[in-house]
């Protein structure tokens, strides 16, 4: 990715990779650029619309044929739209994206190369099958209008499928109808798809996007999450930001002629609360726990940072805190600034899979040295677990602890730094860090100011011995 002229960026090239890490001074624009990735994968996530089926397609599969393309063919075919899509989008998707005059300006440019695209695809293990469906028109007798009536069946419906056959590293797109015994004559095919546009019809639903999407999510099936500085804030306000922003979306007056546009937050902070409401109202049958499943020592982690448990009490709609081993419960104002701090990504190991992006500025926000520590151990883990992650740090307390982390691992013949990148923000630039895992290698963003302390603490002992 090419950042040029956001915020303090005068001018950045950013690699993605699994684990990416910023680290720098206050200002130097960690946050900007975090944005700026989020911008992308955001778009990619929930905008971009893969393009390669049409309505001839869809005849021919259920007229029986299929389609098969290579991971390798799809991938460069999805890159190479992606890229010409996003380095072509009007400024209006990033000003609004933004919504600071200040950060995104009209000098400004993001852009992406296919290498960005590859970063996003799913581990082989989490690609799976995707389809569309709709109902089955069955050959009863006719009307007096000789149209075909809808079988009477829930258990006979026709599919559109999308699945990654691991053997080939091929993806195969073939329909079918479910529960039904025998094979459609021509006749039968017509009237499904007679039947397919007339869903997408009735249902006033693009299904011909849904099925090129079902291909797209083959390869590219994730969920990013930000989880903003100002977390901590909005997860104790939560409730009267909901309120605020209702009460705004409202305030449309006639004075203004329907053109007033209530003030928002950057995208980033509107989605971290809008995934703490959805997560804590929309949930079904608990938490999943996907991420860390079978992993104990993982979990252990988890119950370091919260001993407890949070609950969300749907009827008065607040969060509170279950004291471990105990049935009280405290209100989420009274909690300890760390536990506030770390509901998001509490949040996050409960309700996310493997394969999603986790955006978060510091981690360490509000932790005590030992479990900056864990807190780093834990995003370690996400690595592990195929979880793709962008950090913004101030901690060397949460940078040493890595480095600790990936050395030990290349000890057991396990090399994930190759999968880290750590990029040092100044005044001066963006810097890729090549050998911040190499043994002896300083990291001089904190080590620079740890030495200075040092020297001035043996200095000022000196002088005072000297007395």
């Amino acid at each position: 990715m090419h950042i040029k002229n956001l915020g303090p960026i005068k001018d950045a090239s950013i690699n993605l990779n699994e684990l990416n890490i910023f680290i720098g001074k206050n200002g130097t624009g960690k946050t900007v650029a975090a944005y700026a990735i989020y911008s992308f994968v955001y778009w990619f996530s929930n905008v971009f619309e893969v393009a390669l089926f049409d309505m001839n397609d869809v005849k021919r599969f259920i007229h029986g044929d299929s389609f098969i393309v290579s991971r390798e063919h799809l991938l460069e075919n999805i890159s190479k739209n992606a890229v010409n899509q996003f380095n072509n989008l009007d400024d209006k998707y990033f000003i609004n994206f933004f919504n600071n005059e200040g950060i995104y300006k009209t000098n400004s440019k993001i852009t992406i190369t296919p290498e960005d695209v590859e970063s996003l695809v799913l581990p082989a293990e989490k690609r799976q099958g995707w389809f569309y469906s709709w109902p089955y028109v069955g050959e009863d007798e006719p009307n007096q209008n000789n149209s075909m009536s809808v079988s009477n069946s829930n258990d006979v419906y026709n599919e559109i499928l999308s699945t990654y056959n691991h053997e080939s590293d091929a993806i195969e797109t073939r329909a079918f109808v479910v529960g039904h015994g025998g094979k459609l004559d021509k006749a039968g095919q017509d009237a499904q798809i007679n039947s397919f546009e007339e869903e997408g019809h009735r249902s006033h639903v693009n299904n011909l996007s849904i099925v090129n999407l079902s291909l797209k999510n083959v390869l590219f099936s994730f969920s990013p999450v930000y989880l903003p500085a100002e977390r901590i804030g909005i997860n104790v306000f939560r409730s009267d930001l909901n309120i605020s922003r209702l009460n705004r979306s409202n305030n449309v007056s006639a004075e203004h002629n329907g053109e007033y546009s209530p003030k928002r937050y950057p995208l980033p902070i509107e989605d971290y609360i809008s995934y703490v409401n959805n997560k804590l109202i929309n949930r079904r049958g608990g938490f999943t726990n996907k991420i860390f499943q079978g992993n104990p020592n993982a979990k252990k982690m988890v119950k370091e940072l919260v001993p407890g448990k949070f609950e969300y009490h749907r009827d008065i709609d607040v969060v509170k805190y279950k004291l471990p081993n105990s049935e009280g419960e405290i209100d989420f104002e009274l909690l300890s600034s760390s536990l506030k701090s770390i509901f998001g990504v509490d949040l996050f190991i409960k309700y996310n899979d493997r394969g999603d992006w986790l955006f978060i500025d510091e981690p360490e926000m509000n932790l005590h040295p030992s479990n900056q520590v864990v807190i780093s151990n834990l995003m370690y883990q996400f690595l592990k677990f195929n979880i793709k992650s962008v950090i913004s740090t101030h901690s060397d307390y949460f940078i040493k602890a890595l480095i600790n982390y990936v050395l030990e691992d290349k000890l057991q013949g396990n090399n994930y730094s190759d999968k880290i990148n750590v990029y040092d923000f100044s005044k001066n630039g963006v810097e890729k860090l090549n050998h911040a895992f190499d043994i002896d290698e300083p990291i001089d963003n904190f080590d620079n100011t740890t030495n200075a302390i040092n020297e001035k603490y043996y200095d000022l002992l000196e002088k005072l011995n000297a007395n």
